[in-house]
Formats: C-alpha cells, sequence, structure tokens
C-alpha cells in the first residue's frame, strides 16, 4: 500500500488474516463501507521503527492520506487458505 499526500484510496475489503508491516506514517482519515469517517490518527512526528500488528479480516473501508507532505507506506500479508 502506498497512499501519497492528499490521496485516498479505493473502497477495499481483506478477507483473510494478515499481517502489516508499516514503514511510513502519515496522518489519516479511515472510512468505513458507509462512506462516513470512522476516526482520523495523527501520525507521530517520526516513525523510528517498522510496525507490525496482526490484523483480523476487515469488511469494506478506505484510508485517506490527509498529510501534506508524509506518504503512508504498509505491506500487508493476508494469509489464504
Amino acid at each position: 500500500m502506498i497512499i501519497n499526500p492528499g490521496e485516498k484510496e479505493a473502497f477495499h475489503t481483506h478477507r483473510w488474516k494478515s499481517v502489516f508491516i508499516v514503514d511510513a506514517l502519515a496522518d489519516m482519515r479511515y472510512y468505513r463501507a458507509s462512506g462516513e469517517m470512522e476516526f482520523e490518527n495523527a501520525a507521530p512526528p517520526q516513525l523510528e521503527r517498522t510496525l507490525v500488528t496482526w490484523k483480523e479480516p476487515e469488511g469494506l473501508h478506505a484510508v485517506e492520506n490527509i498529510s501534506l507532505h508524509q506518504t503512508l507506506h504498509g505491506i500487508r500479508i493476508e494469509l489464504k487458505r
């Protein structure tokens, strides 16, 4: 996933459990299927290490990068059967 400043990704789902690796954070908004914003996060001033998290399957959603200068970058590895 690469979301440049000011961009919003298309709505999509994640059908399987996954490992999510984030190495560049940015201020962002998270939208649910209804199109309404669920939450807004401010990125820490500087990412000092790569973040690795376990993710459950996720319904229809989209992420918008609201930063003026920072790119949001991560890799999601879905564990398909």
